[in-house]
């Protein structure tokens, strides 16, 4: 979807125009039409756990970075767009918790040791 929109910008200039002549009523329009939406699609995702907990609904910006992006760079710009949301997607994808130490204390880190060094033959 957002590489869909980028794309769109890139594609047609008056998109461009449209969206960044006026930022504060593009912000309004974002917020009260779009940023609904999105952050019910956000919410239901953070349940099923497929993004990070802790990312909200960010879209309308990162649209709008990489859009700037493509405006700015014509010709290279999409790439680099693309590029651009590529990362901040793969950013977005839930952080595996790793398992926990296990909690050996000094006597377990000494017998640990003992273990290393036995197959290690020192």
């Amino acid at each position: 979807m957002l590489l869909a929109h980028v794309e769109t910008q890139v594609r047609n200039r008056a998109v461009q125009q449209l969206l960044f002549a006026d930022a504060d009523r593009a912000a309004a329009f974002l917020a009260y039409h779009v940023e609904p939406r999105l952050t019910a699609i956000v919410d239901r995702a953070r349940a099923e756990n497929t993004v990070r907990h802790d990312f909200t609904a960010d879209i309308p910006l990162f649209a709008y970075a990489a859009g700037r992006v493509a405006a700015d760079l014509p010709g290279t710009g999409a790439g680099f767009a693309h590029r651009h949301l590529e990362l901040l997607i793969e950013g977005l994808a839930p952080v595996p918790v790793p398992p926990p130490l296990p909690r050996l204390g000094l006597r377990g880190v000494a017998a640990r040791r003992r273990q290393d060094a036995a197959v290690s033959g020192r």
